[in-house]
């Protein structure tokens, strides 16, 4: 319920476009059927959730797309082998991937 009163506070300035390019963001970053309010982008949230709520990774202006992306896939992988106890089978899993895509990962991160 979150994200739809979000969703319903905040001033659409754009067109429909905006709406539709936000609903198609959310359902890419969503990992099942309910679309909660850490996938909706920061503008929409901006003052409506408790910094501590808030991904903690965080855009900058002065950040390249590419290391904001590996960074936060760091940050999922590590919190996956935390949640398991390090298992690589259970954390892939948890993240949907192979097991050996996840080894290339933890191999090219840490």
């Amino acid at each position: 319920m979150a994200a739809a009163d979000s969703l319903t506070a905040y001033a659409w300035s754009g067109n429909v476009r905006e709406l539709e390019n936000m609903t198609e963001r959310a359902i890419v970053l969503s990992s099942g059927k309910v679309i909660g309010i850490q996938h909706l982008p920061a503008d929409i949230l901006e003052d409506k959730i408790p910094p501590q709520q808030r991904s903690s990774v965080q855009g900058s202006d002065d950040v390249a797309l590419n290391d904001q992306v590996k960074q936060f896939e760091k940050q999922l992988i590590e919190q996956a082998l935390t949640k398991t106890s390090c298992g690589k089978a259970k954390a892939a899993q948890l993240l949907k991937i192979s097991e050996r895509s996840l080894w290339y990962k933890v191999k090219k991160y840490f």
